[in-house]
């Protein structure tokens, strides 16, 4: 049989909690990696370069903040599932990213390692049912 791949997750942020969390997540789950960037630009180079399966995307980076943040990243790689953190202050954006094309959002600080890891399987197997049925749609 053979062995599954790492879910390879791009971490998109500047803040420590959210690398400790995303660190527990893939030691606890155990079929996970991860890379960060600090920057949006950055990420854009790195999804550019190299394959990722999901991003786990901060709202709050050091050159580019706010929904623009997500849109920006959307446009570049639309094909890429997104999960946006939102600040607890800024809970109302985590409603306006799912109408800007990300698939989750999670507050930082209000969730924990196991509740990321469980919120990657659900994105990404949401969106392998969403791409088998537009496959299905066209066939």
């Amino acid at each position: 049989m053979a062995e599954k791949e790492a879910i390879q997750l791009l971490l998109v942020t500047n803040n420590h909690e959210d690398v400790r969390s995303a660190e527990r997540a893939a030691a606890k789950w155990g079929c996970m990696e991860y890379r960060q960037a600090v920057t949006l630009a950055e990420a854009l180079k790195r999804v550019a370069a190299d394959r990722f399966d999901i991003v786990l995307l901060s709202l709050s980076l050091p050159d580019s903040s706010g929904i623009e943040t997500l849109i920006r990243f959307t446009r570049a790689m639309p094909s890429i599932p997104v999960i946006v953190l939102t600040d607890p202050h800024h809970n109302h954006v985590g409603s306006e990213a799912l109408r800007h094309g990300a698939l989750l959002h999670l507050v930082r600080g209000e969730f924990s390692s196991h509740m990321l890891a469980q919120c990657v399987r659900y994105v990404l197997e949401r969106q392998r049912l969403a791409v088998q049925a537009s496959g299905r749609m066209y066939a």
